[in-house]
């Protein structure tokens, strides 16, 4: 789950976004060594947008 902190509405939405995608199966659970942060940023229409913080992933990756 989110290693930044959220608050209940926060949560909520990303359980909602979780379980929609699984269903759909445009996502899957996984069980990995490493975990990337994740957070919501307001968008113009007053939405959330879940968005996931690479940034440490993209520093170890080996580039062509």
């Amino acid at each position: 789950f989110p290693i930044y902190g959220l608050n209940k509405a926060q949560l909520e939405i990303f359980r909602e976004y979780f379980d929609e995608n699984l269903k759909k199966g445009y996502i899957q659970s996984l069980r990995l060594p490493a975990e990337y942060p994740i957070l919501f940023i307001l968008k113009k229409n007053s939405k959330l947008r879940l968005c996931i913080d690479y940034k440490q992933f993209n520093n170890i990756t080996i580039k062509n």
